[in-house]
């Protein structure tokens, strides 16, 4: 459902251009993701929307900052996907002073590997930081929280479902004979359409 995301992206605003990059990417890659400056609209309440966006996602990807571990805002995010047992994906953004970081945040990430996306000092600022390997580490372990969303897989199943061809029987005598002569068997040959119409169906129903 496009209101119940499979992704909460939850992040400090010092990286809003680093993070609608990742939603962007994600978003191409067919998985649904909240990000608060897409789902909220005047009047919202944003903790309520925060609420609802981390009960229905299927995970919660963490991008971690020394500012980020203090915001008020963003413990609160971690504390509820902790609570809801949400499966979090940490995303290093900058170093932090230790692993896990100190703070209220300590427990949640103890015992969780993050993902290193900080920016080396041969990047330039304005380059993505997603375009390095490091994304073939996040991609597979969304696939494996989000297996439905395998596109390869789903494109697979898909074409396994639809038959090549459907399967067509001879004609019988009797229903050759209504080809040659159409006129004299008008009943005749709608009883047998009819037939052969329902046969098909079912043939149809039965291979889907």
């Amino acid at each position: 459902e496009i209101n119940h995301p499979q992704i909460m992206i939850s992040y400090q605003w010092d990286y809003q251009k680093d993070i609608i990059d990742l939603y962007k990417l994600l978003i191409k890659l067919n998985y649904k993701c909240w990000l608060d400056i897409f789902q909220m609209g005047g009047g919202d309440s944003l903790f309520e929307k925060i609420d609802n966006g981390i009960r229905y996602a299927k995970c919660v990807i963490a991008c971690i900052k020394p500012k980020y571990t203090k915001s008020i805002n963003c413990r609160r995010e971690m504390s509820l996907s902790d609570a809801l047992s949400k499966p979090i994906i940490p995303l290093l953004l900058e170093q932090t002073d230790t692993w896990p970081p100190s703070g209220p945040m300590s427990m949640i990430f103890t015992g969780k590997s993050f993902i290193d996306f900080q920016r080396s000092n041969k990047n330039i600022q304005n380059d993505s930081i997603w375009k390095s390997k490091q994304f073939e580490k996040l991609h597979p372990q969304l696939k494996e929280i989000i297996p439905e969303f395998d596109t390869g897989k789903f494109k697979k199943n898909i074409s396994q479902a639809r038959p090549s061809r459907i399967p067509v029987r001879r004609l019988t005598k009797n229903e050759k004979q209504l080809t040659v002569h159409p006129k004299n068997n008008a009943q005749q040959s709608t009883n047998v359409n009819d037939a052969l119409a329902t046969e098909l169906v079912s043939r149809l129903c039965s291979i889907m």
